[in-house]
């Protein structure tokens, strides 16, 4: 097992040699306090200043604690000498209290934590009023070593969180980049295979099989899934050449990204295309002719009953009951592939959007603060292996545990996280979660990891089927991973069918300011309404498919707004792009 070294030494703030995030983030020299230059140049021991740093953090009312008797804050006021006060707010009145916080200028807080601010309460509150901190200044190999150097592997990560002023507001919560959350769907390979067909990496090539399986099988939908649940149409749409979220965009009302540009997908001349595909395929029976009514209860049924080659998600959610031979048990669940993006003739290159999971506005320094740089180099320990889990889930057995709990371990045996307490204390939450909430707190919400700080989970582990959280665990326990492959098959095949393929999408995450987001909310609903079920007609033949329909269907999304979505997404994206290039 190694030997984790103390949080004190963790938070130093120069690194010698370049890491790599399966390792910890530490230097080779370790001094013993945070080696802080600060206001001019002039170095002082953290230890003998008596610092506090004041946090005004939302608790989730069901199963939260005051963070004052928490582990972790007693944990960093023994190895830093830094005092966290906390000043705990109900979920219920976090808005209320935030504005309140921000109104008392005297005494505004040097930290907020879970106030799960967005994008525009951060533009105001940041951009205009000037109460929050820019981090940008602070992050740099010496005050946030793990953070900064996180960014130079994910400089899509970064430029996810600044501002269109180039301004960072907020610690983000960076999750696994598994290519899993990229996932279009899965074709039945077996079936192809057995019938001498090969996985489809065009349009046409969906289509024919698609067909083949129809006349082999007449009582099938072969393209599962229905609008309700599973709907494949995102999957379609990305072979027209629309690169978007996986699973985001199954009507083309959403920003995407083709030739190069902003688009909403109805907009584009391609779209009469797919739309007359997808009335073909409903026609034909392709698709369901209850898709638009369908339940999920009916998608399922459908796979279970052998009646669909292509399913929106992996196999083993399926598998429950399933009375088909050809689909029982772990060792068929192999059959299953993640499918390709596909080219077409409108679209000669495969690209599907890369995974970018990041959470933001839920660690914010204020300008108030007397110690951003302190803040600052603290936090970064939660960037680094061992800060991201201590943070969640506290010091192992045989660490720092303060007597105050027994420590987890890890068991080689089982391959799985082993925590003592979650037998034992009686505090709400399941499995190792009521053991969480005991020693930890539960600050905003538990189940999504603190809401900040590095849950990545090592690079070489990022593929496996196991919590990202435990995948630092690995690294922290010098412990052999061992997941067999038929566990695992649908993260494998994600992986052959997308990796060569990953492109820069639409941001995850929109910058919007408070004038732009009003007109992007007052525009959305009616836009939205009228799309899906406009295009509910033409797909079922209730509304013909010709250029008068579709001239009249175009006029009434520009009366609805949709030439100022563009044009406020257009924004966005050059934003974004102009941070990438930073």
């Amino acid at each position: 097992m190694k030997k984790l070294v103390s949080l004190l030494l963790l938070v130093c703030l120069v690194l010698t040699a370049v890491p790599t995030l399966a390792e910890d983030l530490v230097p080779a020299e370790l001094p013993e306090y945070l080696d802080v230059y600060y206001e001019g140049g002039q170095k002082f021991n953290v230890k003998d200043q008596n610092i506090t740093l004041k946090i005004a953090a939302v608790y989730n009312e069901t199963n939260g604690r005051d963070m004052n008797d928490a582990w972790i804050t007693r944990y960093i006021k023994k190895h830093t000498g830094i005092t966290l006060e906390w000043t705990m707010i109900p979920a219920s009145a976090a808005a209320e209290q935030l504005t309140l916080l921000m109104l008392n200028q005297d005494d505004m807080p040097d930290i907020f934590w879970g106030f799960n601010m967005n994008t525009a309460t951060m533009l105001k509150y940041g951009d205009l009023e000037g109460q929050l901190l820019d981090l940008t200044p602070y992050i740099n190999e010496k005050t946030m070593p793990a953070l900064n150097y996180i960014f130079s592997i994910y400089p899509e990560k970064k430029a996810s969180i600044t501002t269109p002023s180039g301004a960072i507001y907020c610690m983000p919560r960076l999750m696994s980049a598994s290519l899993q959350t990229l996932n279009q769907g899965y074709l039945w390979e077996g079936w192809l295979k057995e019938n001498g067909l090969e996985m489809p990496k065009t349009l046409d090539e969906l289509t024919a099989v698609l067909y083949a399986f129809k006349e082999a099988n007449p009582d099938s939908t072969p393209l599962g899934g229905a609008e309700s649940y599973l709907d494949p149409r995102s999957y379609i749409l990305n072979a027209f050449g629309f690169v978007n979220q996986a699973k985001g965009n199954s009507v083309g009302n959403s920003p995407a990204i083709s030739d190069g540009k902003v688009v909403i997908p109805v907009m584009e001349d391609k779209y009469y295309d797919f739309l007359k595909l997808m009335n073909q395929y409903y026609a034909d029976g392709i698709i369901n002719e209850e898709f638009f009514t369908m339940s999920q209860d009916a998608v399922k049924a459908q796979f279970a009953a052998g009646e669909t080659l292509y399913t929106g998600d992996r196999a083993t959610y399926f598998m429950t009951g399933t009375e088909h031979p050809e689909l029982e048990g772990v060792g068929n669940y192999v059959p299953y592939h993640s499918v390709y993006p596909l080219t077409s003739k409108w679209n000669e290159t495969p690209a599907i959007q890369g995974p970018n999971p990041i959470t933001v506005g839920n660690l914010c320094v204020s300008t108030s603060c007397k110690y951003p740089e302190i803040a600052c180099a603290l936090f970064d320990w939660v960037y680094t292996d061992e800060g991201g889990i201590y943070i969640h889930s506290s010091a192992m057995a045989g660490e720092d545990t303060l007597g105050m709990y027994e420590g987890w371990s890890w068991n080689e045996e089982k391959q799985s996280f082993f925590d003592p307490d979650t037998a034992t204390v009686e505090n709400g939450g399941n499995g190792r979660w009521s053991a969480f909430y005991a020693k930890n707190g539960a600050v905003a919400n538990p189940t999504a990891n603190l809401r900040f700080g590095n849950r990545m989970g090592p690079l070489e582990y990022i593929h496996l089927a196991a919590n990202t959280s435990i995948n630092a665990q690995y690294v922290l326990c010098d412990m052999p991973v061992v997941v067999p492959e038929e566990t695992t098959w649908d993260y494998l095949t994600n992986y052959a069918a997308n990796e060569d393929h990953v492109v820069t999408g639409f941001p995850t995450i929109v910058w919007l300011n408070d004038d732009d987001q009003m007109d992007i909310d007052d525009i959305k609903d009616a836009l939205n309404n009228y799309i899906k079920t406009e295009v509910a007609k033409f797909i079922v033949g209730q509304r013909p498919l010709n250029e008068t329909e579709w001239a009249d269907f175009q006029a009434n999304l520009k009366k609805l707004g949709i030439d100022t979505m563009v044009r406020i997404y257009t924004g966005v994206y050059e934003g974004y792009i102009n941070a990438l290039k930073k």
